[in-house]
């Protein structure tokens, strides 16, 4: 009776167990398509391999189902050349098999590369004797096929498999102690039923008048559990395909960790950038007023040793200043140079101590009502302003700058204006990161920050004018 229920039900059997390859074999090519060459996992190069075998195993079995229901409508001889065809695409399938046990075997355990050949020689082992079964030692059909598919499940099937199950423990055995250990479970999974399948594809054959298919076949199989092998390999065939596939989350998995640590070393590239602008436009400025307040002190030690001490009383108190802003930042506090909520204040602070210790007219305006702005732009404002005032004194040789906040219905305007020997704006277009440039390259990041626009106008011999504009929709 059992017999009978499976074997009505043989057809249906054997559709669903072309179609859960087939259909394992056709998500593994979408997965390939997304992750291969951006995955760094050794079963991205050789995932192919097994959805190639799904595709083309399911195809072969479903031909089990086709092929007799087409039989009555073609005559014989074609019929043995359709089933002939597919022991064919059936042995190629289980290369297929072969080879991605023994790639991603190899690949794992980085060593054993002379396993790639063993694949291709098995097979060509096989069509030899496939070729010369019939010429040379039964000319028999029926034997023929019998003994065909035997030695495809023995020599490709069952190694096939074996190594399948191995390289894919060697997955879980990799990822099982990771964050992805509920993934890696299915690769074991994955791995036993490829184990068992083994077993029942690859040792259970038709019988035959040789050994071991004489004793161990599928007849002696459902002599001893009265369950014909078919059913086994079926739900091998569904447990492997519904477990590679959730296993393919590994690479899900792999491309949101990448992404995760693409942000976090872009996170980290942000504030090295911060506390590089940071150091430059205060620290280093700072030390830099400090060595002006020396080189003052050095010229008058000789002539006004009262004036020198006062210039040395100023560079020490700036000293003190830089020591402070440094324990600032390894506490990862912000700079002290400006925490003013009143951008009109704070640049006129900025601008009297500048003046007190540089030998340049400032000439500082504030035009239009009076708009509040964030503090966050402020800072950046503030910062401009001291890199553009310390490049002039540095570079430009003005003996003027002139300096105005103007705030208009629609935006606010930071100019600032000298009349040195200016520069040739062709740098800005440099992607230099140089000592040279860096406080070009700082004033347009801190404009970038402020949502505002940094323009730059200057000629050799002209002087140099600067204007960052903030819209009031990006203040507000």
């Amino acid at each position: 009776m059992i017999y009978n229920f499976f074997e009505t039900n043989y057809t249906l059997l054997q559709f669903v167990y072309g179609l859960f390859f087939f259909l394992m074999g056709f998500a593994i090519a979408l997965h390939i398509r997304i992750f291969r060459n951006s995955s760094n996992l050794p079963l991205a190069s050789s995932l192919w391999l097994l959805a190639a075998f799904g595709i083309i195993h399911g195809l072969a079995e479903w031909a089990e189902v086709f092929i007799p229901i087409q039989s009555q409508y073609i005559s014989k001889h074609t019929v043995r050349v359709f089933y002939i065809a597919e022991d064919m695409v059936v042995a190629v399938s289980f290369l297929f098999l072969f080879y991605f046990g023994v790639i991603l075997s190899v690949n794992t355990l980085n060593k054993y590369q002379w396993l790639r050949f063993l694949p291709a020689g098995v097979f060509v082992f096989w069509l030899i004797n496939f070729i010369a079964f019939p010429t040379w030692i039964s000319p028999n059909m029926d034997w023929w096929m019998t003994a065909s598919e035997t030695w495809t499940r023995y020599l490709l099937a069952f190694p096939g498999a074996v190594l399948s199950s191995y390289a894919l423990w060697l997955q879980y055995d990799s990822l099982k102690s990771s964050s992805n250990s509920l993934v890696a479970k299915n690769f074991l999974y994955a791995a036993m039923f490829f184990g068992l399948d083994a077993l029942v594809a690859g040792l259970l054959v038709p019988k035959a008048d040789f050994f071991p298919a004489s004793v161990i076949n599928v007849e002696s199989f459902f002599n001893t559990f009265q369950i014909p092998v078919h059913v086994f390999r079926t739900l091998c065939g569904i447990a492997i395909a519904v477990f590679m596939i959730r296993a393919l989350e590994v690479f899900e998995l792999e491309h949101r960790k990448n992404l995760d640590e693409a942000r976090r070393l872009n996170l980290l590239c942000q504030e090295r950038n911060r506390i590089s602008r940071d150091l430059h436009d205060g620290i280093i400025q700072n030390i830099y007023a400090v060595g002006l307040h020396l080189e003052n002190a050095g010229y008058l030690v000789k002539e006004n040793a009262e004036e020198a001490q006062g210039q040395m009383n100023i560079a020490l108190k700036g000293l003190k200043d830089v020591v402070k802003n440094i324990r600032n930042y390894i506490l990862d506090l912000q700079p002290t140079n400006f925490q003013e909520a009143d951008l009109e204040k704070g640049l006129t602070h900025l601008i009297e101590k500048f003046r007190a210790n540089s030998m340049v007219h400032v000439d500082f305006q504030v035009r239009g009502e009076a708009t509040e702005v964030p503090l966050e732009i402020c800072k950046h404002l503030y910062h401009i302003t001291a890199e553009a005032l310390n490049n002039i004194v540095k570079h430009s040789g003005a003996n003027m700058i002139e300096t105005a906040l103007v705030f208009f219905p629609e935006k606010v305007e930071l100019v600032i204006s000298d009349n040195g020997q200016g520069f040739d704006t062709r740098i800005l277009t440099q992607t230099d990161n140089s000592s040279t440039h860096r406080g070009l390259k700082n004033m347009a990041d801190r404009s970038k920050l402020a949502k505002g626009t940094l323009e730059i106008q200057s000629e050799r011999g002209k002087g140099t004018r600067i204007r960052v504009t903030v819209l009031k929709e990006e203040i507000q």
